[in-house]
């Protein structure tokens, strides 16, 4: 479902009526808020996951507390809470998958699947998801054989394979067995300092829950969506490092002298006030017109001066001006017992950079992913 986002500006009296509007406006505005924030934690509890701020064992054991909670709610008897619950956790991680059809690699319309579950999962007395009611729109294949159209038998097929294989049913009927249907209080139902308008006759859900519960499949649909665009990212990450490793191997000790060389220029940057929040590394940026000037310090003979070295560096900067990198990491490149870096295959230093990028990458997708999993709770 698409969403425009547009600013408004709200220009009220002054006085007591108007101030009165405006926290009315503000209550509102944070009702709905809450409201998402409460369907949303359900969702994450059936998700049955970690999360930022819990361990999936303390999702599981808060799971639980929540089955208890909503049997004696329901006044399941002594038999029902007896069960054994794997049957129930199963079913309540089915409900999500199908809430939220994205955790599995799946589209879904928020809309259609808020309309479809809500109902049954809170109303004691809905059939939807059953197979067994006989509200909503009619099927297109019903509606082709009232019209006397040949091809409704093709379209009936299909629809009852669909049936078949939708385990929704099968859900519902677990949290009967379980005695959690309904599954958890309407939100507004627990907010008793507002005066709610009564409820029409065979209503059961407010209209104020509907939007919250959509909005927090919402929520949710693109959450799961990035979580496993960002895990697709990290594993391919993963395996590009263990590429560059595999080339990095056996080179112990000039990868010590780089290492070195990003946290000595790290403590002169920091001494500086000039250091930026992230670890410092060599990036292709400070690299750049290494070829040009590896290309100078190959003619080189073997008792060339570290003038000679140094002289170099600026004849290479002024040539290429603006597209020449870092003149500090050169120099240090340049000193005589650090020169075993680069000396017979200057290549190598790019694996390095190569890696350091990576990790940086690798570390930026962990942290989208963990800043949307505090967003989602």
């Amino acid at each position: 479902m698409a969403i425009r986002s547009i600013k408004l500006k709200l220009k009220t009296n002054t006085g007591p009526e108007a101030q009165n509007l405006r926290k009315g406006i503000w209550r509102t505005h944070r009702l709905l808020n809450e409201g998402v924030a409460y369907y949303m934690n359900m969702l994450l509890l059936f998700r049955q996951e970690s999360t930022d701020k819990k361990t999936k064992q303390e999702v599981h054991e808060e799971l639980i507390r929540h089955i208890r909670a909503q049997q004696q709610r329901n006044h399941a008897d002594e038999k029902t809470q007896a069960l054994p619950l794997e049957k129930a956790l199963e079913a309540l991680r089915k409900l999500y998958e199908l809430l939220v059809p994205s955790s599995v690699g799946q589209s879904g319309d928020s809309q259609i699947i808020s309309r479809k579950f809500l109902s049954p999962l809170v109303d004691p007395n809905s059939e939807g998801g059953k197979g067994t009611s006989k509200a909503g729109a009619k099927p297109a294949w019903q509606k082709k054989k009232e019209a006397n159209d040949p091809t409704w038998e093709q379209d009936y097929e299909k629809w009852k394979k669909r049936r078949e294989e939708d385990p929704t049913a099968s859900v519902i009927t677990t949290l009967e067995e379980y005695g959690i249907r309904p599954l958890f209080p309407l939100y507004t139902n627990t907010v008793a300092e507002i005066a709610w308008l009564p409820l029409k006759s065979g209503q059961f859900v407010r209209t104020w829950d509907r939007d919250m519960f959509q909005q927090a499949i919402e929520g949710m649909l693109s959450w799961e969506s990035w979580n496993r665009r960002v895990q697709e990212e990290y594993a391919k990450l993963e395996g590009k490092m263990a590429q560059l490793n595999e080339q990095l191997e056996g080179g112990e000790e000039w990868i010590r002298l780089l290492e070195q060389y990003e946290e000595k220029r790290e403590q002169e940057l920091r001494e500086n006030m000039t250091a930026a929040n992230d670890k410092f590394r060599i990036t292709k940026r400070q690299m750049k017109g290494w070829k040009e000037l590896y290309e100078v310090w190959s003619t080189f003979l073997p008792n060339a001066s570290q003038e000679q070295y140094k002289e170099a560096i600026k004849r290479v900067q002024q040539r290429l001006r603006g597209k020449f990198g870092d003149f500090h990491f050169f120099q240090y490149l340049a000193e005589e017992e650090n020169r075993l870096i680069w000396k017979g295959n200057p290549q190598r230093i790019h694996y390095f950079v190569a890696r350091n990028e990576l990790t940086k990458k690798a570390g930026e997708s962990q942290a989208k992913r963990q800043a949307d999993i505090a967003r989602c709770q």
